[in-house]
């Protein structure tokens, strides 16, 4: 995030005016509309108005449009929108009044001062100068300075400006002259900051005041695509870009680890919150008593169903966390020792391995304890493909050395894994429950078949997504966000879909090696913590932002009503996130490490910067430095310098292009479809090449040594935009 520096003592400067909405102050909600829907429902609900809550809010929006339409060359208020909207009602004036009251105390309900905004405002009155707000607002100029004054930003004697006091606004360049003609003031003695480039910095620089935007407390694009989600919502007043705002600035109220804030906030949160109140909502459907959360990826879920499980009428269902990891379930699949144990070994353990040595190393053994056998011999130096895996599992297990040696150590690993599993109550008959993020479903079948071992009921699976499988479950399971075994859900989702989500189900507590017995009952042994590219600070912030929002979410929740489908918004937010990264963005997923082994003893980043060799290979290889999604092409072109970054884009596009083409017939290809194309690879290219900028903020300084950042020249604006709403 930028932080602009603004020394206050190297200027001439003797006011600093503020914006109100989004600059020091901001709504709950994620959009005004949102407060006239839940104006509607209070009417409801007091009997004041018999109109649906959708159906007020509708209203009120096109009043408010159609106020502006008959005035045209001035500011509105709120009581001339009222009044517009009793051309319909005939209300007396004091029932008019009332309800404007209403929405008024809707609006101070949803207002909070945006984290950092008081200390800025002091920093500002401690160098001595004056301090004035400017908003173009059709409420009160009342309301505003009571507001502000309950928030701690005004203070007695400050000014005020409001476009609905004097009829102009910023937007129509009338309320900065103003400003300055009421403080008899010249524009190069006003600093002036708000969140809006036109409103905010065109119209003040015009005046020739020194402007800054500070866009922190707007919507960033992730809370954006959540707005419009919410404003389609016809069923609720959703809050969903509120929620993800407020948890967003509370977590960066000092300014540090901005990204991991928005990102637990405006993707995670929405996301996991979502997904567990579905499986909340499904489990207290199939009457289950119990959810047991799977290590590591369930530790997050787990989590947020602590949070929402009071809201949802969940609260007696029993939350429980399930250690285990490859290590500690497929020994089970591997005991029997005959060739579906081998293919399972193949397939599921050694499937990254590129040596004997490793194949024989998961397997438990040294390369010593194999040369002294000669089997190395048969084998050869490279693991070629999937049959000489299986050879090496087969050659293992009946090796009258090794083979003895091998049944041993998968029994008694086994024998642990289903003695914790009594011991954690998935052997009693309660109706249970596994969570896991999912993706093929092996590790749950494979627990599955423990259970029932072991006298249980196979649990009922919950995944977020489920991919086509080789083979059909044992466990019956659920998947909520895609399920392409059984078709339904979302059609399709990206192929990186999984790499995003599982950097942010990243859990505080390393893999699970093995369990050991203490004070008579299992225990779990851990490796060291794995981040996964996460800087343990770093990953604090991204959990309190995620869990922020979670706690914010369930607030609005009722037992008995639908959630809402947000997977098609989610799913867009995972492609966001992905295919149109900020650099700071970059910086924080590209280190996300993929460990493509079990023991993830390799890992590799998912993107660094280009360097000119990797155009040379692209030039004449058409390849990228990894294979993706194991490899960020839209990452590392954020974090690379320009001029390399336009050669890889356009190299790549170019690459791509040439294979959409074999692939499609370049021959007798139609020419409708070659510009479908075109125009595709033309979009991609643009979206590659734009530069995205940070939410910024600003402090204020007084060392004499420093200088005031000069005024950024705003960028041409063709057009003044409508106005809205907002400040």
């Amino acid at each position: 995030m930028k932080t602009i520096v603004i020394n206050l003592d190297s200027a001439e400067i003797t006011l600093v005016s503020f914006d109100v909405f989004d600059t020091v102050i901001t709504r709950k909600s994620g959009t005004p509309e949102t407060i006239f829907r839940r104006t509607g429902e209070k009417l409801r609900d007091q009997g004041l108005l018999d109109i649906p809550p959708r159906a007020f809010e509708q209203m009120r929006a096109e009043a408010e449009r159609r106020t502006r339409k008959h005035r045209p060359q001035r500011e509105i208020n709120l009581a001339e929108i009222y009044q517009e909207m009793n051309r319909l009602w005939f209300f007396p004036e004091t029932k008019l009044r009332e309800l404007m009251h209403r929405e008024l105390e809707t609006e101070r309900e949803n207002l909070y001062a945006i984290p950092g905004a008081v200390k800025l405002i002091e920093q500002a009155r401690q160098a001595g100068k004056r301090i004035v707000f400017v908003s173009d607002m059709y409420l009160p100029k009342y309301f505003l300075r009571e507001v502000l004054i309950e928030q701690h930003l005004m203070a007695d004697g400050e000014g005020l400006y409001v476009s609905s006091e004097w009829g102009g606004s910023k937007a129509g360049g009338r309320l900065f002259p103003l400003l300055l003609q009421q403080e008899k003031l010249k524009g190069a003695q006003v600093l002036h900051l708000g969140d809006s480039l036109y409103c905010d910095v065109v119209r003040a620089t015009e005046q020739g005041i020194q402007a800054r935007q500070i866009t922190r407390g707007s919507l960033n694009r992730f809370e954006l695509a959540l707005a419009k989600a919410e404003a389609e919502l016809f069923e609720r007043p959703g809050q969903l870009a509120g929620f993800a705002r407020q948890a967003r600035l509370n977590a960066q109220a000092n300014g540090e680890y901005f990204v991991a804030a928005r990102m637990g906030s405006s993707l995670a949160g929405p996301l996991l919150t979502a997904y567990a109140e579905w499986v909340l909502r499904t489990a207290l459907k199939r009457q289950l008593r119990r959810l047991y959360f799977l290590a590591r990826d369930g530790e997050v879920l787990m989590r947020l169903c602590e949070v929402l499980a009071p809201f949802v009428g969940a609260a007696d269902i029993e939350l429980k966390y399930l250690y285990g990891s490859r290590e500690t379930w497929s020994p089970a699949a591997q005991l029997p020792m005959d060739e579906a144990a081998a293919d399972f070994f193949a397939r599921q353990i050694a499937w990254t391995a590129s040596t004997w040595e490793h194949c024989v190393e998961y397997l438990g053994f040294t390369p010593a304890e194999i040369n002294a056998t000669s089997l190395q011999d048969k084998w050869g130096a490279t693991v070629k493909n999937l049959e000489w895996k299986k050879q090496i599992f087969r050659d293992v297990a009946g090796n009258p050395v090794l083979g003895p040696k091998l049944r041993q150590r998968l029994g008694e690993k086994t024998a642990l894994a289903a003695r914790y599993m009594r011991e954690q109550g998935l052997a009693e008959p309660v109706p249970s429950g596994l969570v896991d993020c999912g993706w093929s479903g092996t590790w749950t079948d494979l627990i599955g078949d423990l259970v029932e071992t072991q006298g249980g009921r196979r649990p009922l699976v919950f995944f977020l997504g489920q991919r086509k499988r080789s083979s059909p479950a044992r466990s019956e399971t659920l998947a909520w966000m895609f399920d392409h075994e059984r078709g339904s859900g979302l059609k399709t989702v990206p192929d990186f879909f999984h790499v995003v989500v599982e950097f942010l189900l990243t859990a505080n507590h390393g893999r699970t090696i093995g369990f050991e017995e203490r004070d008579g009952a299992l225990h779990p042994k851990l490796a060291p913590v794995d981040w996964q590219g996460f800087a343990p600070a770093s990953w604090k912030v991204f959990r309190e932002a995620l869990l922020a929002f979670a706690k914010n979410y369930a607030e609005d929740l009722k037992p008995n009503r639908e959630s809402v489908d947000l997977r098609p918004t989610l799913n867009e937010l995972v492609i966001l996130s992905w295919e149109q990264p900020t650099v700071e963005e970059a910086q924080f997923l590209a280190g996300h490490t993929i460990g493509l082994s079990p023991s993830r003893t390799n890992t590799n980043g998912l993107a660094r910067a280009y360097r000119w060799p990797d155009g040379l290979r692209l030039s004449f290889r058409g390849q990228l430095p990894g294979y993706p999604p194991f490899w960020w092409h839209e990452g590392a072109l954020a974090l690379s310098k320009p001029k390399i970054r336009k050669t890889m884009a356009f190299l790549w596009r170019g690459w791509q292009l040439l294979r959409a083409l074999r692939d499609n017939g370049c021959g007798g290809l139609a020419a409708k479809r070659l510009v479908r194309l075109l125009g595709a690879s033309a979009r991609k290219l643009n979206q590659e090449l734009d530069s995205r900028e940070e939410n910024s903020a600003c402090c204020f300084v007084t060392a004499p040594a420093q200088t005031v950042i000069p005024p950024r020249t705003p960028r041409a604006v063709s057009a003044r935009p409508a106005e809205k709403t907002k400040s």
